[in-house]
């Protein structure tokens, strides 16, 4: 499902995601400044920190802003054991996409 890749699909977001692991779910929060460019972001999961899987997508809609924040919860499997690994993709409306920095949980 990824795109080839290029320089500017490997530029980070400036975004800061925070991870709160809560009862049976770890929650996701981040705050954007006004980007006009965005069209919507993928969070994206992995449990081995190399292979990542879309989880969610979230649209950000067509309404002007300045900040905005985002949150998102997972549900995690009771047996679930070992470490959880997210980042954020958004899709910019031309087309190319920036990564977050992967979090751990």
């Amino acid at each position: 499902m990824m795109a080839s890749t290029n320089a500017r699909q490997q530029d980070r977001i400036d975004t800061e995601l925070v991870l709160e692991k809560q009862k049976g779910q770890v929650q996701l929060n981040w705050l954007v400044e006004k980007d006009s460019d965005i069209s919507y972001y993928t969070i994206e999961k992995s449990s081995d920190g190399k292979r990542f899987y879309e989880l969610a997508i979230l649209i950000t809609g067509e309404e002007e802003w300045t900040k905005n924040s985002f949150s998102y919860r997972d549900k995690i499997k009771k047996n679930k054991t070992g470490k959880l690994y997210y980042r954020l993709r958004k899709n910019n409306k031309n087309g190319t996409y920036e990564y977050s920095t992967v979090r751990s949980i």
